[in-house]
Formats: structure tokens, sequence, C-alpha cells
């Protein structure tokens, strides 16, 4: 859209038909600047809009100077304002609620409008923006998207290169001043030592002493033009400096920001956006991967074992250390893993975690009960001069410089190198990717025999929880011969190998592990018909369910829509959501949007998660990307049939076709296909129910993973620091994906 100059007479389109004032567009006004010009900029907004509401958004600070009218709204946002944050996402639900007509922005100079203001309104759903001059005699104007996201790109730098231009030019007033002084200076010299020479024979003392005094007035005037202008323009250099690193950090933290989104884009998104926000982040990436690359190297060359090599370890002291116990996959094979360590024997056990104080946190903690396991949570309490408490003198100073050295974001480092020396054990084995690198450092820093790094999903570049200093600790510690790292499936392992760009075989493989004598079918029939009946299900009706946790990588939307297409065609089902997370409230919006309405149970987190799976027909799972989930293995140990999106590792779970289905692409039509077809064939069903129950019991056995375990531990078999290649068992895999095609429904099997 070209400019425009908006003007009293700005065209509106006019209906005959009655104004409906509750569905009228409205006009988002984003305001920042001075008070003059805000209420400059809001009476032009309202003189081109006199039949529109307004909505306001502003800061705290200029709440007062907007006069609100009657259906007006005026929204505070908090400082610092970030664009694409939690609290930005709600106020853009909020905005969008009604039709936008156009968006517009108070304009003072160059740096008093919000930089983030500007990003945040390219969100909204409007071609039009409205740029509101803010002085009486400024004109206002109308410009299209495109450019008005070029006038956000470019507006930081040129308010920037503004300023210096300012400061410059009262440099150069300075100097020209001077200039304009210089001849008339000259002038007076020259008199001052005509005189003076003229009198050099009589006076040749008092002619010394003058001239002396001459040498102080040149000092001093240089000093009061010269001197004064540079000193001003080594000032405007210096704050130009410090305003460049500023901007470099934005862009740094932005760059971060796209590389956590990049996930949700791939399947959503614009493609080709997607590719070019990438491309531009990634060399972001890179500078920070080099940042951090320099941080450890430079770690690694104090001399460590001076500080923490006093003492020698425990010979079968095993460390677990995971971030809680709460109801999740991982924390719950980190349970078992322990439980699985002390029926092999192991008593010298203690488990770390990073928080344990509310229920949630402890979720699993009462599985622990009659374990001989030490359980703690980390001090991360500690100040910096009380770090070294319990630990000897000499390691108590090197947590200090350890802690001097890091930056803020990596300081709970030494909180986990504390533990560790106060327990001094042979094995450390950490759980998940945060925790990994955190802690895998501290015990790699301290000097601990054995580290064993457990990733539990795909690289942690495909979620929100991802870190700018993870690539570089996870390729640091991939180089020492006592770090082994292990994955739950294959498809995990290797994408971790591909975003570390480490051989193949790096990652080895240790499948989840299930006590199956806890998932027997007939034990939990009767306790799956109390669930059916606590929760109003009849026993009678076929059942769709899941467990998961409510969050974007789960796609409760997408399970959501896929029900939606089952109940049009069964109006029979009935659907249940086990699990709680930060999208179930608008997951059971859409649920009674998409008119399912009591058709569907979303009872929270259930203790049993056994018997809830057992009262379901199919187990549906929908999530974008998995490690090796749980859940699926669970549903077939207890035969029920699985549909379930081929995201990371979840094809490594099933037989495709014999115990369930895995479906790509990811569409909620092609899943419902699924799901009907497993809910319409019941023999098909009784015979999945055996081979399901066959399959999961001899791929996933307890007694596998822990004894794969204790090989990671002790550096047996395919663990040793000299073996390479593929899993044992990987030459047994297939990736059993069922493709879906686009046309006419057609089936087919990629190897």
């Amino acid at each position: 859209m070209e400019d425009k100059e908006l003007c009293t007479n700005v065209h509106r389109p006019v209906s005959d038909d009655p104004v409906i004032t509750d569905h009228l567009p409205c006009i988002v006004i984003f305001v920042a600047g001075e008070q003059a010009c805000i209420e400059t900029a809001i009476r032009s907004a309202r003189r081109l809009y006199p039949d529109r509401d307004f909505v306001f958004v502003c800061e705290p600070a200029h709440r007062l100077w907007i006069s609100q009218a009657s259906g007006e709204k005026v929204l505070v946002v908090k400082q610092p304002f970030n664009p694409f944050g939690h609290r930005a996402a709600e106020l853009l639900r909020s905005l969008e609620a009604v039709p936008i007509e156009a968006c517009g922005l108070v304009i003072a100079d160059i740096g008093f409008e919000s930089f983030r203001f500007r990003v945040y309104a390219l969100r909204l759903r409007t071609q039009r923006f409205l740029l509101l001059s803010g002085t009486p005699f400024g004109v206002s104007k109308q410009i299209g998207r495109l450019r008005f996201a070029l006038l956000a790109g470019a507006s930081p730098f040129i308010g920037r290169v503004r300023k210096i231009e300012r400061k410059i030019f009262v440099g150069v007033s300075h100097i020209a001043a001077w200039l304009r002084e210089l001849p008339e200076w000259l002038r007076r010299t020259r008199a001052s030592i005509a005189a003076r020479l003229l009198a050099l024979q009589q006076q040749m003392l008092a002619l010394q002493q003058q001239m002396l005094a001459l040498q102080q007035q040149i000092g001093t005037g240089y000093d009061r033009s010269i001197g004064v202008w540079l000193r001003e323009l080594q000032k405007a250099y210096d704050d130009a400096s410090e305003e460049l690193a500023a901007l470099r950090e934005d862009v740094l933290t932005q760059a971060v920001e796209v590389q956590r989104s990049s996930g949700i884009d791939r399947v959503g998104g614009d493609v080709v956006k997607h590719e070019i926000r990438s491309k531009v982040a990634s060399v972001g990436i890179r500078y920070l991967d080099k940042r951090y690359r320099l941080i450890f190297q430079d770690l690694f060359r104090e001399p460590w074992g001076h500080w923490f090599g006093s003492r020698s370890f425990g010979n079968e002291s095993i460390t677990l250390v995971i971030g809680t116990l709460g109801p999740g996959g991982s924390e719950r094979q980190a349970v078992a893993t322990v439980l699985g360590l002390a029926s092999a024997g192991h008593r010298d056990l203690s488990l770390l975690c990073n928080f344990l104080d509310s229920p949630v946190d402890r979720f699993f903690a009462d599985l622990l009960e009659d374990c001989p396991v030490s359980i703690a949570k980390l001090s991360e309490d500690l100040w910096h001069a009380d770090i070294g408490i319990g630990v000897e003198p000499l390691a108590g100073t090197g947590l200090r410089i350890l802690l001097d050295k890091l930056p803020a974001e990596l300081k709970d480092i030494p909180w986990y190198a504390r533990e560790f020396l106060l327990r001094r054990p042979r094995v450390v084995h950490t759980w998940l990717d945060y925790t990994n690198v955190k802690a895998g450092l501290a015990a790699a820093l301290i000097g601990v025999p054995r580290i064993v790094l457990s990733t539990r999903s795909v690289a942690p570049s495909n979620f929100a929880l991802f870190q700018p200093f993870m690539r570089e600790v996870y390729r640091l510690l991939a180089t020492r011969s006592t770090v082994c790292l292990l994955n739950n499936s294959e498809a995990g392992a290797r994408d971790y190998e591909r975003w570390l760009r480490l051989p193949r075989g790096t990652f080895k493989v240790v499948r989840n592990g299930f006590d199956f004598s806890q998932l027997e079918p007939a034990e939990k029939g009767e306790k799956a018909r109390e669930l059916r009946t606590r929760l109003g299900i009849p026993l009678k009706v076929p059942l769709v369910g899941s467990v998961l946790r409510f969050s974007e990588e789960k796609c409760p939307l997408l399970w959501i829509d896929t029900a939606a297409r089952v109940a049009e065609r069964r109006p029979d089902v009935r659907f249940l959501m086990v699990g709680d997370g930060p999208l179930r409230a608008e997951a059971r919006e859409r649920a009674q949007t998409c008119g399912l309405g009591e058709r569907i149970v979303m009872p929270g987190n259930e203790k049993d998660v056994a018997a809830a799976i057992a009262a379901m027909d199919v187990f549906l799972l929908t999530s974008r990307l998995e490690g090796l989930p749980n859940v699926l293995v669970e549903a077939q140990a207890l035969g029920v049939p699985v549909v379930t999106t081929d995201g990371g590792g979840a094809v490594e779970t099933l037989i495709q076709g014999r115990t369930g289905y895995a479906i790509r692409p990811h569409r909620a039509d092609l899943l419902a296909d699924a799901v009907l077809k497993i809910l319409g064939n019941r023999a098909w069903r009784e015979v999945a129910r055996q081979t399901s129950q066959c399959f999961v019991r001899e791929r996933f056995s307890i007694s596998q993973m822990i004894d794969r375990t204790l090989d990671a531990y002790f550096a047996r078999g395919e663990f040793c620091s000299d073996a390479s290649g593929e899993s044992a068992d990987s030459k047994h895999l297939g990736s059993d994906v069922l493709v879906v095609g686009e046309k006419h429904g057609s089936n087919r099997k990629a190897f």
C-alpha cells in the first residue's frame, strides 16, 4: 500500500444497513513519547475516526495522559515489554477479539516511539498503519504493512545515527566559533609580541616573564576550545559504542527466540518465512556458539585438579540429577532407574533435584519411600561467600574462583559442583538438557570418573526451552573419555548428532524400561471400570483417550481437532484427555467450539495412569516431536492399540499396522481415519491386543534398561571409550511410518 497523507475527509466505507456498535472495527493506538505529543496525536486520531472505538496500548507512565472516552479501552503493559512473550500473546488475543481497521503509533521524534511496540504492531491482522504526528503542524500518514515493517526495522539505527550526528554537530559548532575568533586573537598576540620586542633591550627579565604568561594564555585557550571538543567527541564515541553493544545483544536475543520457535514455525507457519528467519538467526547463533566456546576453553585452562583433586571418589557411589520428580515421562524413567539400581544391589545411591518444594515437584517421590536412596534439593540459595561451606577449604576457594569466571546464566554450575564434592560419586547420571549441560560440566570440572548424560527427546533447538550455551557444552563434553552420551530412541540420538555435528554412533541408545508386572490388563480392568464410572463415562461406549502434558510440542489442539472429526462420523464415541499444562484451558475452549461438549472429559493429572489407559479403546498421541513416549509403550502393554504422529522416536514403540499406526503428515483427518479404522474392526483389535503385549515386553523390559545403564556406568561392551558405531539393536529398527498421500487417500510404507 502506498503512503497516503491522512486528512479529515479520509474515505471510509459506508453501509446502508444499520451499524451494530459491538461489531464495528476498532482503531488500535500504541502510545509512546512525551505528554504533549501524545495528546496532540490522540486528538488527531479522534478527528479522523469519530465513529470508531479506540483501544490504546501504553506503558504505566503514559496512562494518566490518555483521556478515555465512552466505549474506548486502555490496555497497560508492564515494562519491559517483550513482543514475543506470553503476556504479549494474551494481549494479542484480547486485541483481535474485535476486528482491527487500523493500527496507529504516536510519532514524536526518532527515538521516542517504542521499537518493541512497532515490532508487536506487525503481529496484528491489519494492512493499514497510521503514523500520527505529535506536533501541531506535523502531517500524519497512512502506510502499508511492508513500509511499516521497513520503518520499524530502520528506526533504531536511524535514531542512534541522529544522536551521534547531533553530538558531532555540537563539536563542529565549537570549532567554528573558535575559528571565527582566531584572527582577532592572532592580531592581539602579534601586538603583544611587538610591544615586548621593543622593550627587549631594556627589560629582558620582564620579557621572559611575559613570555611565560603568554604560554599560559595559549594553553588555557587550547584547553577551552579544541580540548573541550576532543573530550566531547570521545564521549560521543563511547556512547555510540555502548549503544551498538546493546543493539548487538538485542539482536542475539531475538536470534535465540527465533531458534526456540523454529519447530513451531515448521509445523504451522509459512515455509519461506521460516527459512528466511532461520538463516538470519543462524548467524546470531553461530556468534553465540563462538562466544561460549571461548568461555569454556578459558574455563578448562584453570588447574581445577589443584583445587578439587585432594580426595578420591567412592567406588560404587552413584548420583542421579534431574530437575524435579514431577509427572513427566523422563521423571518416571529416572525413578524407574533408581528402583532398578536398588534391585540390582546398589545401595550407595543419591538423587539430586533442582526443585522439590511443591506437591507437583514431588509427584513420583512416594515411589521411592522404601528405596535405599537419599533425595536432596540443590542448594541454590547459597551466597557467594558461603558456597564453600561443608567442603575442604581448598575446594571452597576453587568454587569461588569458578563462580567468578562464569557468566550470569551459568552461575548455578558451582552449586552442582559443591554437591558432587560433598558426595564424591563415582558415577554422575544426569537427565534432560538443562541439567545435562550444567551438572555435566560441573562433574567434568571436579573430575568425576564417569559422567552419563541422558537426553530424552530430539535436540533442544526444536523446543522453547533451548538455551544458547547448550550446544557448546555438549560438544565440549563429547570430547572427554569420561563422558557417555545416551538417548532413549534412535531418532533422538541421530538428531542430537546432526545438531552437534558429531559422528554417527556418538550417542548410544538405552530404551525406556517398564515394570510390566504393574501393567497387567486383568489387574487394571476393575480400576479402569471404576475410573469410567467416576468420570461419568458409560462402560460400553467406545473411548478414545490420551495421557499428555498440555504444552505446545504435544499439540493438544490437533488432538481436539482429530477428536472432532471422529465425533462427526461416530456419535457414540467419547473422549478422555488426562494431564495438565499451560494449554489445557485453550484445549477445553477448542473442544467446546468444536461441539464436543460433554463427550470429552479432562480430569487433570491422575495418579494411576495405567488405569486411565486401560479404560481406553484407542490411545491417541499427536505430538509434534517426541523422544520415546512412555505412554505408547504402556498403552500397548495394557492391550490398547495406538495411533500417533511419527514425531521423533514414536514410531519405534509400535509395529506399524499390527499394534497401531504412526501417521505422516500430521493432519487431523488422517489421524481420525486411523482411529476410526481401529474402532471399526473388533477382530483386528483383539489380534493387536495380543501382539502389542508381547512386542513391548520383549523390547522395553526394565531389566534390559538397567543392564545397559550399568554398562554405560562402568564402560562395558559398546559403552567402552574406544567403542564406536550404532547401538546393538539398531539393526532391527525400521522407520515403519504410515505415509498417507495427499491425493486419493493412498497409503504406502517408507523404509
